[in-house]
């Protein structure tokens, strides 16, 4: 397996609309995601005119994956984060409260152990017992440091009028707005190419600081991109630091029951379907395929994705998908290395469908669980 660093720097603003549902204001997504930058390449792969039988295996199936693009490199924040009501953020970033991690303690919970209070109200100072509430957004984790820092989307509107086109004039109750990423930011991501014969192809059709349009309204100037990338060393200990992620975690746990926990966090949305072709908005034992696996305790929400087929000039069928952000807990009897290959092979591939266009990325036993304490 190759792996590609990308970098998309936006020179002006773009605006990829959540839904095709009408309103008077257009929301915007606040990260490129793997379907978009896919799309964008194989545009210009077919601009090219390069062999047919190479597009088929690069973009319409899963030998290469393409990443979503997040904000300075950062990672969606957990759905089992909290921070202080009126306080809200990481203890870096000036004057917020902290940030706790409740996973562990909803483990131990379903083991028969008492939550502890500061997970119900803040404990950053004596005087502040204010409630905890969800924190969302994205972060960035210094290794050396064990520091997170908040890092958020700057977004701003722009109102429009509709325009008659007998008088040339403004329509009345013709204003919508329409939500914008700002220019001048930095999102990242990864190619993952499973055949590395295809990784030269890729390289070669897009030189570095290429320029690429991705999202709406590219006609009127929006969706500017520069496009930088690298290829990432293979490190051969990856699966090793898996095996102490989830020892660390059991460690951090603390039940000393004979079993062994480990959790896995949606780095993007991800689409698993049953036997009946039915979208799920939960990961099950069966999803995995883990013998003597127990589902533990989970946090999920829900997210309705709508997309358009440019090449059928037709809207894609809509797909409610686990969001990312969701945190799911199982227990095993015995953590063997056949156990360990099917988890780094989740980590490595993805787990559900379309994990070609980015979904289904999950890391197991995120270093955001195993550091419990206040951030």
């Amino acid at each position: 397996m190759k792996r590609l660093s990308i970098t998309l720097y936006n020179l002006t603003p773009f605006s990829v609309a959540s839904s095709r549902a009408v309103s008077n204001i257009q929301e915007s997504l606040d990260f490129i995601s793997g379907t978009l930058i896919r799309g964008a390449i194989a545009k210009k792969w077919l601009e090219e005119g390069k062999p047919d039988d190479d597009f088929k295996e690069i973009f319409t199936t899963d030998k290469v994956s393409f990443h979503n693009l997040y904000i300075d490199d950062s990672k969606s924040i957990p759905l089992s984060a909290f921070s202080c009501k009126y306080y809200s953020g990481f203890r870096q970033d000036n004057g917020n409260h902290g940030v706790i991690d409740k996973l562990l303690s909803l483990i131990r919970f379903e083991n028969g152990t008492k939550i502890p209070d500061e997970n119900f109200h803040c404990h950053h100072y004596k005087k502040c017992c204010a409630p905890m509430k969800k924190i969302n957004g994205y972060y960035i984790y210094n290794f050396s440091e064990g520091l997170f820092k908040h890092v958020k989307v700057k977004k701003r509107l722009i109102n429009h009028t509709g325009i008659s086109p007998i008088s040339e004039t403004a329509l009345e109750n013709a204003l919508f707005s329409q939500e914008v990423v700002e220019s001048g930011q930095t999102f990242k991501g990864e190619i993952r190419i499973y055949d590395d014969k295809y990784l030269k192809k890729l390289t070669d059709l897009i030189p570095n600081f290429d320029i690429i349009y991705l999202g709406s309204d590219k006609s009127t100037g929006f969706g500017k991109f520069s496009i930088s990338y690298s290829e990432i060393n293979y490190d051969p200990d990856n699966k090793n630091k898996m095996k102490n992620r989830i020892s660390k975690f059991n460690d951090k746990l603390g039940l000393n029951n004979g079993k062994t926990y480990f959790s896995i966090t949606l780095q993007s949305d991800m689409i698993l379907t049953d036997k009946y072709m039915r979208y799920k908005t939960f990961i099950q034992e069966d999803d995995l395929d883990i013998p003597e696996l127990e589902f533990i305790y989970g946090i999920a929400e829900n997210r309705l994705i709508q997309g358009w087929n440019a090449m059928a000039k037709l809207p894609k069928e809509d797909i409610i998908a686990i969001e990312k952000g969701s945190v799911f807990t199982f227990s095993t009897k015995t953590l063997n290395n056949n156990i360990l290959n099917k988890l780094y092979d989740f980590e490595t591939k993805g787990i559900g469908k379309r994990t070609g266009e980015g979904f289904g990325r999950l890391s197991i036993c995120d270093q955001f669980h195993i550091d419990e304490g206040l951030k």
